[in-house]
């Protein structure tokens, strides 16, 4: 697909030039229209292609600590250059304290244009997008993780990026099937324009990969609020990687319908001698962390 698409779009370029000859003003809007039409199937097979290498555990990133404000910043300034219309309506504020993420710069940037781009498409005339880019700690967590003993694991931290409208807004079920590919909600005027249905897939995809995950709040005519939770150092990163392992074993144990032991693994050269819970079916120790028992941690 993007070989032939890349020699029309190639072809397009020279004719719209007129290097192939003057073009008459009629002639030059059906051009139009094909370019964009080209335009778009382009995005769609990248979409593809992203999204086929996120399945198969083969997207190429180069994750490192890059300045989230920085980021933002570039992100809106090309948003101004190219796309005026979407920067009239957006409004960017980054919080104190907030100094940066480890992500692949390049595939966050794509997450973020899509959400802000999305944002912009479902608000009118005369409403507001917000940027909002703020700190988080392990309250950002789901509750099945937030037991997690993080005072012998880290502590984990976070940058919680904000997309917010004052748009159209989904109904709930529209929102409960808004990750899914090629979801419409049947309405034209939102369809317009999204392609195959892809973007909220790969950018949650594309987010998957950095060990974060994305949060959509949304009610029908009063507007959308996406949050992007991700890590903010290499050893968050590390921890969350693992953590989803665990998870994932876990959850492919019990559909398989067998035991699930769970291991707590502690230093020995800090044993201590303690209570054995009842029932434990062998001798163990504890690893105490502030001041709790390994028993209670468990």
């Amino acid at each position: 697909f993007r070989n032939p698409l890349s020699s029309m779009a190639s072809a397009l370029h020279v004719i719209a030039a007129g290097d192939a000859g003057p073009l008459t003003e009629r002639q030059r809007r059906f051009l139009d229209t094909v370019r964009r039409g080209v335009s778009r199937l382009a995005r769609i097979v990248d979409g593809y292609l992203d999204l086929g290498r996120v399945r198969a555990g083969a997207l190429r990133m180069s994750r490192a600590e890059h300045d989230v404000r920085a980021l933002v910043s570039d992100l809106a300034r090309d948003l101004a250059l190219c796309q005026p219309a979407v920067a009239a309506q957006l409004t960017v504020e980054v919080a104190t304290g907030v100094d940066h993420a480890f992500v692949d710069a390049d595939r966050i940037t794509q997450v973020l244009l899509n959400l802000v781009c999305n944002a912009a498409r479902f608000t009118p005339d005369g409403k507001r997008v917000m940027l909002r880019v703020v700190p988080a700690g392990r309250e950002a967590l789901d509750d099945t993780l937030r037991v997690v003993p993080f005072e012998l694991l880290n502590e984990p931290g976070f940058v919680c990026i904000e997309v917010e409208d004052e748009g159209i807004g989904m109904s709930a079920d529209a929102l409960a099937h808004v990750f899914e590919r090629y979801h419409t909600t049947g309405n034209e005027s939102e369809a317009a324009g999204n392609g195959a249905h892809l973007g909220l897939h790969i950018a949650r995809a594309l987010v998957d990969a950095h060990a974060g995950w994305m949060r959509i709040e949304s009610r029908l005519g009063e507007g959308t609020t996406v949050q992007v939770f991700l890590p903010r150092d290499a050893a968050t990163a590390r921890l969350l990687s693992r953590l989803r392992m665990a998870e994932e074993a876990v959850r492919r144990m019990r559909a398989a319908r067998r035991a699930v032991t769970v291991a707590l693994i502690a230093d020995p050269g800090i044993r201590v001698d303690s209570r054995e819970p009842e029932g434990w079916p062998r001798a163990w120790t504890l690893n105490p962390a502030d001041g709790a028992t390994g028993s209670a941690l468990v």
